[in-house]
């Protein structure tokens, strides 16, 4: 895999882990995580996890509104509710084998066609019922993602230092992701409805996949 991320195992460089931050004051340990994730490939993956929260701000905010608006009913937003958390369930418990057979970044590849199906799927419905076979992608571009993301950061930074790479993570993902898509997202919704809101996140997740290929490619 060489310094690339796309390699089978998903084998990742610690780089300086050798090195001891235990004794580093608060502040150090986060100016020591930010040089640490200073690259190319970690930038990325940051990216991605920002990206896939916007993803999630979005559907948790506006996909029960949307299929409200197809005449959805309580009683199906029930049922979606409980097929989205069987199936982050599933991956969760899932992650580990599937990160050591295929890698960390081919997981996030996976998600992101997995979003890039579910929001067109989505877009494209008329029978607000037949959004349920598709809520169990919510496993992958949801729980797979984050658990790759979250073991590739942990590889890339000593222990002392994995707390404060986590926070970093966590906000990105969980805060800042899912903020600015309920709020941006909302925007878009508020403008252009929740159709063409679903159908440019889809755009965008293919521009963003191709983009992340393309980094991958060139750091191998």
């Amino acid at each position: 895999a060489g310094r690339g991320l796309g390699g089978a195992t998903g084998a990742i460089p610690f780089g300086s882990a050798e090195a001891n931050y235990s004794d580093q004051p608060f502040f150090g340990k986060w100016i020591a995580v930010v040089k640490l994730l200073a690259t190319y490939q970690y930038i990325s993956v940051l990216f991605i996890a920002w990206f896939m929260g916007f993803g999630i701000g979005i559907i948790f905010t506006f996909l029960f509104w949307h299929l409200q608006d197809l005449g959805g009913s309580p009683t199906l937003f029930g049922v979606a509710s409980v097929i989205n958390h069987i199936s982050e369930l599933f991956a969760y418990f899932m992650a580990g084998n599937l990160i050591l057979k295929f890698g960390h970044v081919k997981i996030l590849y996976a998600g992101l066609l997995g979003n890039i199906a579910r929001f067109f799927y989505i877009s494209f419905l008329s029978n607000p019922w037949w959004v349920l076979p598709f809520e169990f992608v919510q496993g992958l571009t949801h729980a797979a993602v984050w658990a790759s993301c979250c073991a590739y950061i942990t590889h890339a930074i000593p222990v002392e230092l994995r707390s404060s790479a986590q926070g970093i993570l966590q906000g990105l993902h969980h805060g800042l992701g899912r903020g600015c898509g309920a709020v941006f997202g909302g925007l878009l919704v508020y403008q252009y409805g929740s159709i063409v809101t679903f159908r440019i996140y889809g755009v965008t997740c293919i521009m963003v996949l191709l983009a992340y290929v393309g980094i991958n490619v060139f750091l191998e």
